[in-house]
Formats: structure tokens, sequence, C-alpha cells
């Protein structure tokens, strides 16, 4: 089903290496927003995020608001600047303002998981 005001297109890959997976995502994401699309994410690991997030926040200013659909909370503390794993990335997020955790949701959460954003 089409509507008027809804038009999706899947915007490919990009071939990366672990060193360059940061930089790569957010240079994919830059090129996407810049033609004007808006990024609405499904799937794939859950690190991947982070780098969308980076890039969202520059084009639509920080602090986001998140709609987060998962049952891990993926907010393990991690003060290393140069890591990025599965379970940190919105740790990482909030401290660096880029999720508003006030504006944000979380929906699907496993019975047991810390609730908390940061």
């Amino acid at each position: 089903m089409t509507w008027p005001w809804w038009t999706t297109a899947t915007a490919g890959s990009t071939r990366t290496t672990c060193p360059t997976i940061k930089p790569s995502i957010i240079k994919h994401a830059r090129a996407i927003l810049a033609s004007g699309a808006k990024m609405l994410t499904f799937g794939g690991d859950r690190y991947v995020i982070y780098p969308l997030l980076i890039a969202d926040a520059e084009k639509y200013g920080k602090p986001l608001a998140l709609l987060h659909f998962d049952a891990h909370c993926d907010t393990w503390p991690d003060g290393s600047p140069d890591s990025l794993n599965h379970g940190t990335m919105f740790y990482k997020a909030v401290k660096e303002g880029l999720i508003d955790p006030k504006r944000s949701v979380r929906v699907g959460s496993a019975p047991g998981t810390t609730t908390s954003w940061a």
C-alpha cells in the first residue's frame, strides 16, 4: 500500500571492516539524510544504531527523542570513547547528549532488564 506522504526505499548496504565501521555507517547515513530522506531503521546488529544517531543529531539537532523496540536496554556503562558494541550504544548516546531520555520510550524490555537510560 502506498500513501502520498509515505514513500519507502532501501538505501542499500555499506561495505566496511571493523576499524572503519563507525565512520562508514555515519557517512552512509549522512548521504541518505542529505538526499532529503528520513531514516527508519530496522534490524541489524544493535551497535549500528549509535552511528545512525550521530548522523541524525547532526541533521536534526541534539538531543533526539527515541522510540526503541527491543528486549535489551543496551545501556551498559562504558567510558571508553573508542569502544562500540551492542550493549553500550544508548549509554554513550545519552552521555553525549544525542538522546533525551525524558522524551524517549523503550518498548518490550525483558523482565528483569534495567530500564534506566544511563
